[in-house]
Formats: C-alpha cells, structure tokens, sequence
C-alpha cells in the first residue's frame, strides 16, 4: 500500500494540467484518508489538515465521507497557486506520515520478535531441569 501512495506521488509531481493534477490530487487524498493505520479516528485527521491549510468545522471530522467530500470541494475551488502549495505540503505530510508509519511498523515488528523469543521454549532449560543437572544431592 505504501509503494502504491509513493507511485501516486511520483506520477502527481509530472502532471503538467491544472484539472489532472487536481482529479491525481482527490484519489490520492481519498486514499491517504481511508488508511486505518495512518488515522485510527476521524479526529486524528485535523491537525494534518491544519498544517496544509485544510481546515473545516469540528462536525465535518465526525464522518470520512463528509472530509473527502468537502476536501474535494476545496480543492475544485482552488486556483494555480493555491494547488501548487497545496500539492507540496501534502506531499510533505504524506512523506512524513509515511516515515513514521515505517518508524511505528518496525518498533511493532520488534516488539513482536521480543514477545517470541520469550514465549518460545528455550530447550537448554529444558534439558537442565529434566536432569537435575547443576543440582548436587547430597
């Protein structure tokens, strides 16, 4: 999924026309906005919309469909200048989510091959306590 948002980026940043960089812009919004990993609540989405000047009334971030929805609207209604910035800050916020998301991933993995390791049966200890080895009778 995240080569596929890279793909996306690669291909928003060679659009020469106003109206396919705005249609490249509404799917990969609507793609960034539906990953459960990035956002687990609809809240978590309003200081990302802050930073790149996407702000909206409290409700609206009670629904997704209702943040794509008025997300596409804005971005319907923007000119040259404004799609440009906007289009370079949510290439940055996407990079930077995406840094993280790989950050989280890989403490997650690690936390994972820890919790295993514990688990898994150590066959030495085994060993030692099925033969009373280290254990002197006297």
């Amino acid at each position: 999924m995240n080569d596929e948002l890279i793909r996306m980026i690669n291909k928003l940043q060679h659009v020469k026309s106003i109206d396919r960089k705005k249609e490249q812009l509404y799917s990969l919004i609507c793609i960034f906005l539906m990953r459960k990993d990035f956002f687990k609540l609809n809240i978590d989405i309003k200081p990302y919309f802050d930073e790149i000047n996407l702000e909206f009334r409290e409700y609206v971030y009670s629904n997704k469909s209702l943040i794509i929805g008025r997300t596409v609207k804005k971005i319907n209604e923007m000119n040259d200048l404004e799609l440009n910035k906007l289009e370079s800050d949510f290439i940055q916020l996407i990079n930077t989510k995406l840094q993280n998301y790989g950050i989280t991933e890989q403490k997650e993995e690690s936390k994972l091959e820890k919790k295993e390791l514990k688990n898994k049966k150590n066959y030495v200890r085994d060993i030692v306590k099925r033969y009373n080895i280290g254990e002197r009778d006297e």
